[in-house]
C-alpha cells in the first residue's frame, strides 16, 4: 500500500533458529520461543525512502537504514521478570529489494539487576527471510 512516498508490504517471515542458550527464557524470538513476544510468520514491511520499518503487529517494530541492498533494523526493550530488570537488544541485518530480505536475527538478553556488566546474558541466533504477499501499495 502506497502511503505518501512510501511502500507497503504484507510479507510471509520465515525463521531458522541456528543457534540458542540453553537454559534461558527467551522474552522475544521467533514463534514459541518467545515468550513474551513471538515473533510470527507475518509481517508488515514499510519503506520510505532509505527508512525501513519491520513490524510484527504492535508489540515489536524493528527500524532501520538501508544503504543500497544492505539493511539493519534494530530494537531495544526492557522487561521485568521475577522482580529482576532485563534488558534486550536485537538486531536484523542483510540484504533488502522490493519488499524481500535475507539475513541473520540476532537477539541476545541481559539481566540489568548487576553493578558489573552483565551477570546473565543469553542469545539467540537464526537466519530470517521476507517474501512479499502483496504488491507494494
Amino acid at each position: 500500500m502506497r502511503q505518501g512516498s512510501a511502500l507497503l508490504w504484507r510479507v510471509d517471515v520465515a525463521w531458522r533458529v541456528t543457534s540458542k542458550s540453553p537454559s534461558c527464557i527467551f522474552f522475544v524470538g521467533p514463534g514459541a520461543l518467545g515468550h513474551l513476544t513471538p515473533l510470527g510468520e507475518e509481517a508488515r514491511l514499510e519503506q520510505q525512502k532509505d527508512k525501513i520499518t519491520l513490524s510484527f503487529g504492535s508489540d515489536a517494530v524493528y527500524t532501520g537504514q538501508a544503504e543500497g541492498t544492505s539493511l539493519t533494523l534494530r530494537r531495544a526493550h526492557e522487561y521485568t521478570y521475577q522482580n529482576t530488570a532485563w534488558g534486550t537488544t536485537e538486531e536484523i541485518t542483510g540484504t533488502f529489494a522490493a519488499g524481500t530480505f535475507e539475513g541473520t536475527y540476532r537477539y541476545e538478553e541481559c539481566d540489568r539487576s548487576g553493578k558489573q556488566g552483565c551477570p546473565t546474558r543469553c542469545v539467540l541466533l537464526a537466519d530470517v527471510a521476507t517474501a512479499p504477499t502483496t504488491a507494494p501499495r
